[in-house]
């Protein structure tokens, strides 16, 4: 609700109303990317701790890559 919004933060709200807002995105891959390849320069523990870590996020669930790096996550193998 605005009012919500107004009680949060008056200035995100009123530049929600005057349609200069825009959403800052919730994915958190691109952070989840920079500590893959931050973590396989650290050690290879440190790497396997982080695929452990973000398993769900960062492996193919089904689909023909199924148990493979989603692509995301290919390209910072490389």
């Amino acid at each position: 609700s605005q009012y919500k919004d107004f009680k949060k933060c008056q200035a995100a709200a009123f530049a929600k109303l005057s349609a200069s807002w825009e959403k800052v995105s919730d994915d958190s891959t691109p952070l989840i990317v920079g500590n893959y390849v931050h973590s396989y320069f650290e050690s290879l523990e440190a790497h396997k701790a982080h695929i452990e870590k973000y398993r769900d996020l960062m492996i193919s669930k089904s689909g023909k890559n199924k148990g493979e790096l989603k692509a995301s996550y290919k390209v910072a193998d490389t």
